[in-house]
This record gives C-alpha cells, structure tokens and sequence, in this order.
C-alpha cells in the first residue's frame, strides 16, 4: 500500500499534476504523508509541503525525523520555511531549532513572528535535555473565580489555540499554578459552579529545569497524558504531553543499551549514520576495553610459575573469567535497569550489597558443584586427561568459581551507584566493561586459589626423565637357521600434571630363515634390570622374583617370524615423589620395582631361549644367550622446561 502512494505521488510530480497531488494528499493522516515522502528527495518534498495548507504542512512537517526536517529547511524558500515554523507547535520547533547549526538556526528564528520568536528564544534558553526544551506554550488557563459557564466560553473562544483540551490550568493575577482541573468536570458540573469548586489539590506538576527522564518517571507514576510545568516561582510556563514524552523515553532507552553493549551513544539512526562517525561512537570504548584486557595478560604473566608447574590451571582460564564476567554483566544490568525505573535509589546501595552478596554465593555454589562434578566425571572417563591431582584441581576450580562469581556480582551491582555518586550515568558500567574488570580481578582470585590448594603439589619434588634417551642397538644372535633378536623401542612422553612416564618395550623375536616351516616349542625368559652409571644393579622386582618362564609352541612360516613382547613404564610415585618401574608379567600380573632416587640409569635387559627342530630325527635345539640391549635415562628432581 505504502510503495503504491509512493508511486502515485512521484508519477504525479512528475506529470505536473497538482491538483491531482492535493487530491491524494488531502485523503492522508499527517503521520502517513510524513511516512510515504520520506525516501523522496527533499527538493520534491519542498513542492508537496507547498501544496499543503499551512496547518496541514506544519502537521506533516512535525512527523518527519530531524534529519529530514533539516534537509527540507534547506531545500524550501525562506518564505514557506517561515511559514511552516510559525505553525508548528513550540515544542517540536524548539526540538527542531535545537539541532540546526547556530547560524541557520539564528536565521530560521529572525523569520519568526514577534510573539513566536519571544516564545522560540525562551524555550531554546532552557538547559539541553530539560524539561524546558520539551514543553509547549500552547495551554489555556482559567481563573478560580469563573464559572463553568465562563469557562466554556473561554474553551470555544481559544481552544484552537491549545495543544490538548484534555486539562484546563487554574491560576492567579501573577501567573501562578493553583491547580490543575480535568475537562470532564466542566462538562458534568452545573453551569453557575465556580471553577474553585471542581478543584481537588491533587495537583502534579514538573519542574521546567529538570532532566527529561524526570518527566518520563512521573507520566509512568501518575498515568497522565499532559502535566503542567512550573518555573522556580510556581508560575505556568508550559505543559507537557504523553506524545513528547514517549519519545524521550524511546530515546532514553536506545542509549541506555548502546551503552550497556559497550559504545557511545549514536544520535542519529543506524542507517543514516556515516561511516567515520560509526566507526568513531565505537573505537573509543573498544580501545579503552583492549587496554583493560591487556592487564589480562599481565595478571597471567605474573602466575607463569603456577601455570608451569600444573599446565592443567591453564586449561579453566576461560571457564572462569567467563562465569565472572558474566555474573557481573547480570548484576550490572539488573541495577541499570532499576535505577532507571526508580525502584533503586543511591540511599539502597547496603539492601543491594547484601542481596547480591548471598545471590552471588549462591550461584557460585551452583556453577561450583557443576564444574566440580564434570572435572570428576572426565578424571574417571579419561585418567590421564587433569593429571594425578585431579581432586585438587576440582577443588580449585569450585572454591574459584564462587570467589569469582561472588566478586563479579558484587563489583557489577556496585560500580551503577558509584558513577551515579559521582554524578556520571550508570549504564556507562556496561556489560563489557564490568566483564572486562572482572576478567583481570578474576584471575588473580583464581590463581590464588590455586596456590592455595595446590601448594604441596607444586612445590613437591617431581622427578622427571632427562634426556638423551638413547635406545641401544638391537643385538642378535643366530643358532642355526634361527635368530634371536632383542629390540628395544622408547617414546619420550612431555610432562603433564607431575606425571612423567616413559614405556619402553622389549621384544624376542625368533626368525626361521629355513626353506620350511618350524614346528617351533619355544621356552623364552626376558628378564628387565635396573642399573646405575657404574653398573651396578639397583632394582629387583618388588616381590623378590624374577619373570616367570613362559612355554608355549608356535608355528613359524619358512622366511617368517614371532614374537614375544613386553612392555615396562617407569613413572613416580606421589606418596615418596620417586621413580618406579612398573610392568606387567606374562600372567597380566603388575608388578613394581622399590622407589627410585634420582641419578643416571641403564635399563637393560637379557633374553635367552630355546627350540628344537620338528624335522629333524631327533630333538635338536638351539639356545640363545646374551642377547642383550639398554636404555639410557636420567632423573631428576623437576620437570625442565623448554
């Protein structure tokens, strides 16, 4: 429908079809006029306003955005801009003047009548974003002493000349406001009653020197759709309607939460905005939130030696400054958004304090046992996943979490009344920058919780593998048309969590290099030592005997092969903080050697076996002694770093 009349208003331009043009516009409500010729060029919108009627251009003229107004200022003479501004009403002229540049704005008052330039010059005198700059001239006023009759007379006489007719103000010989009488009083009351009879003293009224928001807050309270405006004498100098007022309210909150997302306030809509002053409104705060979160990284810093010790601390980082930032960005918010409505008030700061203070505990409880729990659940899924000390870091990470979340809550509700004490607007502690306070704060609470709990862990002698870890050449032995081979293969595994382990896998394998298969009952002992620098045997299984003897028979292919394998790890022990072998028998038994002190080590190993040839006529058997291999290490108290 709207692209339509657009259509039509355009093709009739065009054509030159006036009468045509006033035919359609005349149909049109003010708002929708104002709605269809808003993508027009202005130098078109300057030929539609002179075909309106002057009341009419003024009305139309009214709905349009400042922005349009400005530019159709421009584009109309001096005369039919005159005309239009000495019919507009007071306070949508006052509106408009107030965001010309000063010399237009001079200019436009000078074509103004005497008595609208009086009334144009004292509204504009009031301070910005008061009360005064929102208020209309255009009231009517009665006398105590009149009678409804003389009133209503008065009403038919003037009427045109007000705003509304909704409220008619009593006043004195000097001006001032006595009360204020709604017109359905007239209407149901006698016609000789006196008009001070229909007063009932329950007048509101506002204060021209007060902030816009003030307005809002009692046309919310007293459900009003226009209230008087006195000056500091009492005195009427105006009135306010519910019009006005929503788009104040409208404007208020548009800033409130571009605010609250961490940018300045954009004073023209998104679409009509340039460039540079977009990128402008938003730099500032971005910049300012940058060099907040680089303290971040000092505050990091500053714990690396934690961090090194236990890698897993690392790993929460983000969980926790998240959950604090996103406490305090809630309170924040929450505050904001009451001090706005009234229902907050500096006085309310300790109700607020201790509110937030149980309500931050509480919720830290909550994300605690979460975290606590989910920790728990990946250490039995995953062992290796958060290390030996996997309850401890559990522990960190909840006691983090309600510090982290109780400070976010408390500094978020907190930091709204403090700007407001020192006069600043408190949605200027928007989200981001509460997150980004509590994102620096938050670690410092973190790691030393983490101190705290962790401490005998960190400080704990760990021993480590050093290196090299030099894995000997594999060592054979040939017996006939079979070979014993003893191979050794060791992975370097990265500390992580104090735990340090490295498996090392030693294998007998038996090759048949003959043109037939081997009917192969192999009897094989691989027997795993302890060493140290000097040779010396520092270790025996802990249970005093060496590896059982395995006796199995296995069918090697002609030019094929088995074999045997065994693995032992070394790793610590977290009661002594000492080296220990570990390995599995042949009967999936574990077994460990005594703990170890650090020093240089040999593991070495021997194999030895035997078989007897299936094709021969009688048993003959090949034995293989000596094969050996080793594996240099080293171990030392602390893991090092690279």
């Amino acid at each position: 429908m709207l692209s339509e009349l657009q259509e039509q208003l355009v093709e009739r331009l065009q054509s030159g079809d006036f009468s045509g043009l006033k035919q359609v516009l005349g149909t049109l409500a003010p708002a929708d006029f104002a709605e269809a010729i808003e993508p027009l060029p202005a130098e078109e919108k300057a030929v539609l306003f002179r075909l309106l009627p002057t009341g009419s251009a003024a009305e139309v003229f009214e709905y349009l955005h400042v922005e349009d107004q400005e530019e159709l200022i421009h584009a109309m003479s001096s005369r039919d801009a005159a005309r239009i501004l000495e019919a507009m009403s007071s306070d949508d002229r006052t509106a408009l003047l107030e965001e010309l540049p000063t010399a237009v704005c001079a200019r436009l008052i000078e074509m103004l009548s005497p008595e609208e330039r009086r009334v144009a010059l004292r509204l504009l005198d009031y301070p910005e974003d008061s009360i005064g700059r929102l208020m209309t001239s255009e009231y009517l006023t009665i006398r105590d002493e009149w009678t409804v009759k003389e009133a209503l007379d008065h009403i038919r006489a003037r009427g045109n000349d007000s705003e509304t007719l909704n409220v008619l103000y009593v006043v004195d010989d000097h001006g001032k406001l006595l009360d204020d009488v709604r017109i359905r009083e007239f209407l149901l009351a006698p016609l000789d009653r006196k008009v001070g009879d229909l007063r009932d003293g329950k007048m509101t009224l506002l204060h021209a020197t007060d902030h816009q928001e003030e307005a809002v807050k009692a046309f919310q309270k007293y459900d009003r759709t226009v209230l008087p405006v006195v000056d500091g004498n009492g005195g009427l100098v105006g009135i306010v309607t519910v019009d006005d007022v929503l788009d104040v309210a409208e404007e208020e909150a548009t800033e409130d939460i571009q605010k609250l997302g961490g940018m300045e306030h954009l004073d023209e809509p998104y679409m009509d905005i340039s460039f540079a002053r977009l990128v402008k409104k938003r730099a500032s705060w971005l910049v300012i939130l940058f060099l907040g979160e680089m303290l971040t990284a000092t505050a990091m810093g500053h714990y690396e030696e934690q961090i090194e010790k236990a890698v897993v601390l690392a790993l929460f980082v983000p969980l926790i400054i998240s959950s604090g930032g996103n406490s305090g960005s809630q309170a924040a918010t929450l505050i904001i958004r009451a001090m706005s409505l009234g229902e907050v008030g500096l006085r309310d700061w300790w109700r607020v304090m201790r509110r937030e203070i149980f309500s931050g505990f509480a919720l830290g409880v909550i994300l605690a046992i979460i975290g606590a729990l989910r920790i728990s659940v990946w250490a039995g899924v995953f062992p290796n996943v958060y290390g030996a000390h996997w309850e401890l870091v559990a522990a960190t990470v909840g006691l983090s979490l309600i510090g982290v979340v109780l400070w976010g809550s408390l500094s978020g509700s907190m930091l709204p009344f403090l700007l407001k004490r020192c006069g600043l607007d408190p949605a200027t502690s928007s989200a981001p920058f509460v997150a980004t306070l509590v994102d620096v704060t938050g670690l410092v609470i973190y790691f030393a919780v983490a101190g705290f709990v962790l401490h005998g862990a960190l400080n704990s002698p760990v021993p480590a593998l050093r290196g090299p870890v030099a894995i000997h050449e594999s060592a054979s032995k040939e017996i006939g048309s079979l070979t014993f081979t003893g191979v050794t293969d060791a992975e370097w595994l990265a500390p992580k969590d104090g735990t340090h382990r490295i498996p090392v896998t030693v294998q007998l394998r038996v090759a048949n290099g003959g043109a037939e298969q081997v009917v192969f009952p192999v009897t094989e002992s691989v027997r795993l030592s302890v060493q140290d620098g000097s040779g010396k045997e520092m270790v025996v299984p802990a249970d005093g005997k060496e590896d059982p003897v395995i006796s199995q028979s296995v069918v090697i292919p002609a030019h094929g092969s088995y074999t045997l394998a065994r693995t032992a790890y070394l790793d610590w022990d977290r009661k002594t903080t000492q080296a220990v072998l570990h390995y599995t028998d042949d009967r999936g038994t574990e077994q460990r050697t005594e703990p170890l002190p650090a020093g240089d080590y040999r593991l070495k190993f021997t194999l030895s076996g035997n078989a007897v040839d299936a094709k021969t006529d009688g048993p003959k058997t090949w034995t293989g002694n000596g094969v050996t291999g080793e594996v240099l290490f080293r171990l030392t108290e602390q893991p090092e770093t690279k």
